[in-house]
C-alpha cells in the first residue's frame, strides 16, 4: 500500500488528492485534444505526399479527442481536395484489435476499397494486419496502413510501422506538473493548453504510389 509519507507536500490534503487523482486521466485527456488535431493532420499529409488519395480512417469511440481527430481528418481532406466516401470512415474502439479488424474487413469488402487505412492507435492496427493477411494481401504492396502513438512495439514490427509518434513521457510529466501546481496554488493557478507535438515515424507500411 502506498504511504502518504511518500507525498509530504500533500500531507493533510488526502481527500483533495484522492479527488484530483481520480480525475487525472480526464485532465490529461483534455490537454491532448489540440495534439489530436495537429497530429492527425501530419499523418494524413504524410500518406498524401506518398501518392495516396483513397484514404480510409478507422477511429475510436465517441470522445472529445475522437471528435477532434474526425474534424481534422475531414478538414484536411477538404484542404487537399480529397473526396472521401462515407464508407471509408468507420468507428471502432481504441486499443481494440478485434474492433479494428472488423472495421478493416468491411473496408476490404468494398468494391472500391481504399489504398491506405489510418488506424486509431498502434495496438488496434494489429487487428487490421491480421485481417489483411487473412485475405491473402500484404502490407504495403497491396494496401498501406498507418498507426498512431508510436509505442515501442511499432518499431519491432516488420515492416516497421509508419505511425505518429507522441512523446507520452513528456506529456505525462508536464500534465503532472500542472496538476500539482493547481493543487498547491488553486488561487493563482492559470489553466494552460499543453501542446506536445508529435512527429511521423516513417516506417515501411506506407507504399509510395506512382
Amino acid at each position: 500500500m502506498t504511504s502518504w509519507r511518500a507525498f509530504p507536500r500533500f500531507a493533510g490534503k488526502r481527500a483533495y488528492v484522492c479527488i484530483y487523482f481520480a480525475v487525472f486521466y480526464i485532465y490529461v485527456a483534455s490537454k491532448t485534444i489540440k495534439q489530436a488535431h495537429d497530429n492527425l493532420t501530419k499523418n494524413l499529409h504524410h500518406v498524401y505526399a506518398l501518392g495516396h488519395r483513397k484514404i480510409a480512417f478507422i477511429h475510436g469511440e465517441a470522445t472529445a479527442v475522437t471528435r477532434s481527430r474526425l474534424a481534422s481528418f475531414h478538414r484536411t481532406c477538404m484542404a487537399l481536395g480529397l473526396h472521401i466516401p462515407g464508407e471509408y470512415v468507420i468507428p471502432a474502439r481504441y486499443h481494440d484489435p478485434r474492433a479494428s479488424g472488423l472495421a478493416t474487413r468491411a473496408l476490404l469488402a468494398l468494391k472500391d476499397r481504399p489504398d491506405c487505412i489510418l488506424y486509431p492507435d498502434d495496438i488496434s492496427i494489429l487487428g487490421g494486419m491480421t485481417e489483411i493477411e487473412a485475405r491473402g494481401l500484404s502490407v504495403p504492396e497491396d494496401i498501406s496502413i498507418a498507426g498512431y502513438d508510436g509505442i515501442t512495439m511499432s518499431k519491432l514490427l516488420r515492416p516497421m510501422l509508419t505511425t505518429l509518434h507522441q512523446d507520452s513521457e513528456a506529456l505525462g510529466s508536464h500534465s503532472a506538473r500542472l496538476l500539482i501546481e493547481e493543487i498547491e496554488s488553486p488561487k493563482t493557478y492559470v489553466p494552460q493548453l499543453l501542446v506536445i507535438p508529435g512527429e511521423v515515424q516513417t516506417g515501411g507500411t506506407v507504399k509510395r504510389l506512382e
